[in-house]
């Protein structure tokens, strides 16, 4: 290619037939990534990347969330259903120390809502 540079590489990007199905598996893989990251991690520039895929791959990328809203929503039953025991250290008004063996159960609702949370987008 004549030019360099971020949008040389996005227009590699465009051209490979193989690249939907690749982002496809990055948005919905064991560790999921977003379009910002994977955009960032080839290189390339992330607003025009990101409208080209949402844009050109509208129903692959529509798919993706679905996988990603399913996988989050089995997250938050799974954190729902168990319990995490954590230590929590209290200091007392006199100075001492004061450690509590409990459920977890603050942080719990916290992951759980952001899940729902980020469902709803």
């Amino acid at each position: 290619m004549p030019f360099e540079g971020p949008m040389a590489r996005l227009a590699m990007v465009i051209a490979d037939p193989e690249k939907p199905g690749e982002i496809f598996g990055l948005l919905t893989g064991e560790e999921p990534q977003t379009l910002q990251e994977i955009a960032q991690s080839w290189g390339v520039p992330a607003g025009r990347f990101v409208e080209w895929y949402t844009m050109e791959h509208k129903e692959r990328f529509e798919a993706a969330q679905r996988v990603r809203a399913l996988r989050l929503e089995g997250e938050a039953v799974r954190i729902s259903d168990t319990t995490q025991r954590g230590v929590e250290i209290r200091t007392k008004g006199d100075g001492t120390v004061e450690t509590v063996e409990s459920d977890m159960l603050g942080h719990r609702k916290l992951q759980v809502d952001t899940r729902l949370k980020l469902i709803e987008k």
